[in-house]
C-alpha cells in the first residue's frame, strides 16, 4: 500500500468515523434483520443478534429495530407472562419490501397479525422453532459446518403424492453441509417438528410418519 492510499484510508475514517468495511457491515446486519423477519415470523431481539451479528452486543441490535420501527419496517408487541420482553414482526410494509428480495423468493409470506391479542398467544411454539434453529446455527459455527442464519425455512408444504395426505408441512426444513475429512462437504437435508411438550407420543408420532414417507419418497 503507498503513501497516497494510506491517506486516502485515513481520510475516509475521518468522515465516517468508521472504517469502511465495518460500515458496509453494519447496513448488511441492518438489512438482514428485516429478512430474518420475513423468513422466521417473529423474534426478540436477542434471538435476531444471535441469528444475524452474534458477535455484536444486543444494544446495537435493539438499535437496529428501533430504526426499522420508524421507517414502519417493523413493529414490536410485549409477550405475556415473559417480563415485558419484546418481540419483533414485519409491518404489512416491512414484509412487501423484504418479500421483494430474491433470496427470499421460496419463503412463504409471514402470517401478519390481524387480532394483536390473539397473536400474542400464538406466538411461543414459533419462537421455539427459531430457538431451535439458533441451537443447530451456533453448532454449526463451533464445528464449520455449511449451515447459516437463512438455511432453515419454516413451515413449507413438501409434496410425495397426489392426495390429501400425500403432503407435509414440517415446522422447518433443514439445509445443512457437513465438512468431512478432505475437505469434502455432504449437503443433508432434513425436516424439523418441534413439539413443546403439549401433545402426546401418539399425536407427535402421527405428524412425525408424514414427514418420514415424504423424505422417503423424494429420495427415490
Amino acid at each position: 500500500m503507498t503513501t497516497d492510499d494510506n491517506a486516502a484510508k485515513k481520510s475516509r475514517r475521518t468522515r465516517t468515523g468508521v472504517e469502511p468495511d465495518s460500515e458496509t457491515r453494519e447496513v448488511e446486519i441492518t438489512w438482514t434483520v428485516p429478512a430474518a423477519l420475513f423468513q422466521f415470523r417473529i423474534a426478540t431481539a436477542e434471538r435476531l443478534r444471535r441469528l444475524t451479528a452474534p458477535d455484536a452486543g444486543i444494544e446495537k441490535m435493539r438499535a437496529r429495530l428501533r430504526r426499522l420501527r420508524a421507517e414502519d419496517l417493523a413493529a414490536e408487541l410485549v409477550l405475556p407472562q415473559s417480563g415485558r420482553t419484546r418481540s419483533w414482526f414485519l409491518t404489512e410494509h416491512g414484509a412487501r419490501i423484504a418479500g421483494a428480495c430474491p433470496e427470499l423468493a421460496e419463503v412463504p409470506a409471514p402470517r401478519l397479525p390481524g387480532d394483536a391479542t390473539a397473536f400474542k398467544y400464538a406466538l411461543w411454539h414459533q419462537l421455539a422453532v427459531v430457538s431451535t434453529h439458533l441451537t443447530f446455527l451456533a453448532d454449526a459455527r463451533a464445528r464449520g459446518d455449511g449451515y447459516g442464519p437463512f438455511d432453515f425455512i419454516p413451515e413449507i408444504t413438501h409434496r410425495f403424492a397426489e392426495g390429501r395426505d400425500g403432503s407435509v408441512r414440517p415446522d422447518g426444513l433443514l439445509y445443512y453441509g457437513v465438512r468431512e475429512r478432505g475437505g469434502a462437504v455432504a449437503r443433508l437435508r432434513a425436516f424439523v417438528e418441534v413439539d413443546r411438550g403439549t401433545i402426546g407420543a401418539e399425536r407427535l408420532g402421527s405428524k412425525l410418519r408424514p414427514c418420514c414417507l415424504g423424505r422417503r419418497a423424494a429420495c427415490r
